[in-house]
């Protein structure tokens, strides 16, 4: 499914008073196996970018599915082109230094609310149950300037789910069909949103609504278990990520009973020279129908 990332807009979307619209030259990957450095030519594209990215999808999703489930393909609902502005109440950045909208008005109407995607993939279980895979990576909350205009989408983009879960009449997907997730749906919220409920210095109000709504179940939060706990004594026990936070989900719908959940983290003498994710595999095992 495509994405925004590296998908250029046509706009200036960091200010900077250039249009960059080439895709630049990536340098090829060291022989070590890491990433490549970003180069400058490669950081002035992405911040024009839709979603950052220097070329188009870097940095975006993926879903696997097991070969035993069904992908009901025609049934898939993406949201990567719905406006920011379409959403009631937007979270607009505001350049602190003129009190201006950050976004002129002809970018803002163009702007699409998602950095990457939301994908909405239903999944059909081997007892015919159908699960609806609610995916997103919301933008970092950070690497923003003094709009801090990724601290707001990451925001929205989260907000964009509870919206969803309450059949809010903007949404509307990439096929032009409108309206949320049916009310019986059974549903788990997956990904990276790069939001933790504990971190006073994001704006957080989003990420608590969709851990307490009332059609989540939030009430499990996944934790290293007490030995790697240990092992990385820097970490809070819930934190997903290397820098000290938790930024990954597996949040089921309320009718699911979650029975296990666990932060993969590694001993320390199995982690890899090159480190191929400053994030934790995050599992649950839940049970589906009564």
């Amino acid at each position: 499914l495509p994405v925004n990332t590296g998908v250029h807009s046509g706009f200036d979307l960091n200010n900077d008073g250039q249009i960059v619209s080439t895709v630049p030259d990536v340098p090829a990957s060291p022989e070590d196996g890491s990433v490549a450095p970003q180069t400058d030519a490669g950081r002035a594209y992405g911040n024009d970018a839709w979603g950052f990215g220097v070329f188009p999808g870097q940095y975006g999703m993926a879903l696997f599915v097991r070969d035993d489930w069904t992908v009901l393909r025609d049934s898939i609902r993406t949201f990567r082109q719905l406006r920011w502005h379409a959403m009631p109440n937007a979270s607009v950045p505001i350049d602190t230094t003129t009190y201006e909208p950050w976004y002129a008005p002809d970018e803002w109407a163009e702007m699409r609310l998602s950095s990457k995607s939301h994908w909405d993939v239903p999944v059909k279980l081997p007892g015919g149950e159908v699960l609806h895979v609610l995916a997103s990576h919301p933008t970092p909350p950070g690497f923003d300037g003094v709009a801090r205009r990724n601290s707001h989408r990451n925001q929205d983009e989260i907000r964009l789910w509870i919206d969803y879960l309450n059949d809010a009449e903007y949404v509307e997907d990439d096929s032009g069909r409108a309206g949320g997730l049916h009310e019986d749906a059974s549903f788990v919220v997956m990904g990276d949103l790069n939001a933790d409920p504990d971190d006073a210095s994001i704006f957080r109000d989003a990420i608590r609504r969709l851990i307490d709504h009332e059609r989540v179940n939030g009430a499990v939060v996944p934790k290293a278990s007490p030995a790697r706990q240990a092992d990385y004594p820097d970490l809070d026990p819930d934190d997903t990520a290397r820098w000290e936070a938790r930024a990954d989900y597996v949040l089921p719908s309320a009718n699911f009973t979650v029975q296990d959940a666990e932060i993969w983290r590694p001993h320390p003498d199995r982690v890899p020279e090159v480190s191929v994710s400053d994030h934790f595999p995050v599992w649950m095992d839940v049970r589906v129908g009564p």
